[in-house]
């Protein structure tokens, strides 16, 4: 062979290498990358539990005041408070103590959270009684919606009956007063 061909075919190989080594590199940063289920799974807790920080205590609820608080995403998603709690420096890397996720993440997750499970989140709010704030948690992020389901992500599970009872006024909550 020639110097040339040497060359060359050299040249081939560092290529062959250097694409085989990068596809190599991505290939592990993907299996590293958390998929976005969890991160769902994670701001559906946190969004009920700022939800339940927001709204009045559930003997004193009705639809109208559920409507209006859902009704301000910002409010509910406000970064800030995914950031309480602050943030600590763990084996060289930054973790944030009140969610596994950073606020901007969870923050995304809260507005589709909201975005798809708005009618479950209001019934089971409406339904709440004497639950603890981890019990209707783990029935809308769970039971009532897929935002924790193993295949995760957000699609809320159509109820029809659940659905006429919101959107019918709640009627056996007390929701009386008035239409509004």
């Amino acid at each position: 062979q020639t110097m040339a061909e040497r060359v060359g075919w050299l040249l081939l190989a560092i290529i062959a290498a250097s694409v085989l080594g990068v596809y190599a590199d991505w290939k592990s940063q993907e299996e590293e990358r958390p998929t976005i289920a969890p991160m769902i799974c994670e701001a559906c807790r946190g969004t009920v539990e700022h939800i339940l920080e927001m709204s009045p205590e559930p003997r004193k609820r009705n639809l109208q005041q559920m409507v209006e608080l859902l009704d301000d995403p910002e409010a509910i998603c406000d970064i800030k408070y995914f950031e309480r709690g602050g943030a600590d420096f763990v084996d060289g890397e930054i973790t944030y103590q009140k969610f596994k996720w950073p606020p901007p993440d969870m923050q995304k997750g809260c507005e589709v959270i909201l975005g798809d499970f708005e009618n479950q989140i209001i019934k089971e709010f409406l339904r709440q009684g004497i639950d603890s704030p981890g019990a209707l948690a783990r029935r809308l992020c769970y039971e009532k919606t897929t935002a924790c389901a193993s295949g995760g992500g957000a699609t809320s599970i159509p109820d029809e009956e659940e659905e006429e009872d919101v959107e019918g006024g709640g009627e056996e909550r007390g929701a009386s007063g008035g239409g509004g």
